[in-house]
């Protein structure tokens, strides 16, 4: 019913007041494009038991069609409410710049500490270097 109207105000609405296991089963039946779709209308905080639920490959997803969808305000929103699993997941699959991006948007440092400690070592540095290759630092 959700896709067929195509409401993600709608579904992310709806899903804030499922039971939990519900609304994981839903999501994970629901292409990846409208869900991220619906994470730019979720209160991620009241969503977060939901969130928390998904299949580390759904969230992948979902944060493959924000980054190329440049919504780094949603995607840092939703790093606070993700589990480690889908944390690493995702910090594989996106690219630095992606990461350094939406880590820009994450409103809690604890959050961000815990995201950034669950990074590989070895993207860290790529991370930073990849922003600074896109940035041109003017002098006066």
């Amino acid at each position: 019913m959700v896709t067929r109207n195509h409401n993600a105000l709608f579904a992310a609405k709806t899903s804030e007041v499922l039971v939990v296991s519900n609304a994981v089963d839903a999501a994970k039946r629901l292409p990846a494009d409208f869900l991220a779709d619906v994470a730019a209308h979720l209160d991620a905080r009241r969503s977060a038991p939901m969130i928390a639920g998904l299949p580390a490959a759904t969230v992948v997803a979902v944060a493959e069609v924000l980054a190329a969808r440049q919504d780094w305000i949603t995607l840092g929103d939703l790093v606070a409410t993700i589990s480690d699993d889908a944390a690493r997941a995702t910090e594989a699959a996106l690219d630095g710049v992606a990461l350094v991006r939406a880590a820009y948007w994450v409103d809690d440092a604890r959050h961000l500490e815990r995201f950034v400690n669950l990074a590989s070592a070895a993207k860290l540095p790529p991370a930073v270097s990849a922003l600074g290759n896109r940035i041109r630092v003017r002098h006066a």
